[in-house]
């Protein structure tokens, strides 16, 4: 059969717009009973009031959802809407309708999770994704669309309903969007999925986090300091693990031992016990290390050692300003670095002065203010010193006794 035969043929006024021919339409409708017939009025016919007549009496659910997936007239979808309850015809709506509005309408009557699963991960159009993402509750799509979905609004909102552990840890797996990965992991709490990550997992921006919720304290110790002692991972993460580590000697191993100076020098700067900075500030082969752990420390008999015995003038002279009969001259050694020329002669000439009225205020580091000072002395006064005054000041060697006290084992 053709699409406008016999009586329907004849009467195609019914497409015109007057309102007696519209009458005429509704009419002829009433009086229409084959199916296709119908479903072509609906879909082509100028009023809307026609449409609506011929919908009322199309019984086919699926030659409804055809008319519902063309259709843009409100009143149209209205009476789709309100006659449609097939799950399979709103499913072909939600699936195929041409307007977006048309399949978010069919979507928020459908119950059927795979159509609403396919929907969310694969509309063209990104609202009707997350409209679909609202209706959604099974877990195993959820979380393909938490781990695939493009934008960042989808993937949280899938991330908000997923609950499963299992799911969220294979999101924070295989998620491409590093964001994503951390937000699973905030919603993971069973203990056994975060150690798995805590221990050595290949990202360690997420190991070192899913340490961080490890409820036993003991375990997650062990981690972060596992995670600070590894090079081969980034400074950044190793510096935040260092910071939650609570043994002072594991840290004074870093700042002896690491090959990375920044990690050696956060290190030192995190440590708290006079022990182990002591450890540090003695032993220790980085000078830089031993000079910031010099600044914490406050064992005057450590200070003096470090003073008058130790190889590495700039480690002398940082113990020095930290001794405490010659803290009072400290800011002259800064200041005579500084790059105002006017900071810097005052404290050339406060330095002379010291050096012809209070020379024992400087002698510890009388070489060293020589070398930047090379007229620290006048001549006849310099020739007139004491042999035995030359060089640094000579005093009795604390002894083995002060090292081997502050040697960490």
């Amino acid at each position: 059969m053709g699409l406008f035969t016999t009586k329907w043929k004849k009467e195609k006024t019914v497409f015109s717009s007057s309102e007696k021919l519209k009458q005429k339409g509704i009419a002829l409708v009433q009086k229409t009973q084959n199916q296709k017939t119908l479903t072509q009025i609906a879909k082509e016919a100028v009023f809307s009031e026609v449409a609506i007549e011929a919908t009322k009496k199309i019984s086919d659910p699926f030659s409804l959802a055809e008319v519902a997936k063309i259709s843009t007239e409100e009143s149209v979808l209205d009476s789709v809407f309100s006659l449609l309850k097939n799950q399979k015809a709103l499913a072909d709506i939600a699936l195929r309708a041409k307007e977006p509005a048309v399949r978010k309408r069919a979507i928020e009557v459908l119950k059927n999770q795979d159509v609403l699963g396919k929907i969310a991960a694969q509309d063209s159009d990104d609202g009707v994704r997350l409209f679909a993402i609202d209706k959604l509750s099974d877990q195993v799509a959820l979380c393909e669309v938490a781990k695939f979905n493009p934008t960042a609004k989808e993937r949280r909102a899938a991330l908000a309903k997923l609950v499963v552990q299992v799911l969220l840890a294979d999101v924070v797996k295989c998620a491409k969007v590093s964001e994503t990965r951390k937000k699973a992991l905030e919603k993971i709490s069973d203990q056994a999925i975060l150690v798995e990550f805590a221990n050595g997992y290949k990202d360690e921006k997420i190991r070192l986090m899913a340490a961080q919720k490890l409820t036993n304290k003991e375990l997650a110790q062990t981690c972060f300091m596992e995670i600070a002692r590894d090079y081969h991972l980034l400074n950044e993460v190793r510096i935040k693990a260092m910071e939650l580590v609570e043994d002072q000697s594991e840290l004074a191993k870093l700042a002896k031992r690491d090959p990375e100076e920044d990690i050696r020098l956060k290190a030192v700067r995190l440590l708290k016990d006079q022990k182990a900075l002591a450890d540090v500030c003695i032993f220790g082969d980085d000078d830089n290390v031993r000079k910031e752990g010099i600044k914490l420390l406050e064992n005057q008999d450590v200070l003096r050692h470090l003073l008058y015995h130790d190889s590495d003038s700039a480690v002398r002279l940082q113990a020095y300003m930290a001794v405490n009969e010659y803290q009072p001259y400290a800011h002259l050694i800064l200041e005579l670095a500084d790059q105002d020329k006017t900071v810097h002669d005052n404290a050339v000439s406060e330095l002379k002065g010291l050096a012809s009225q209070k020379p024992k205020a400087i002698e510890p580091i009388r070489d060293w203010l020589l070398t930047m000072i090379p007229d620290l002395y006048k001549p006849q006064k310099q020739n007139s010193l004491p042999k035995q005054e030359t060089g640094l000041l000579r005093i009795a060697p604390i002894g083995a006794a002060v090292v081997n006290r502050y040697r960490l084992k």
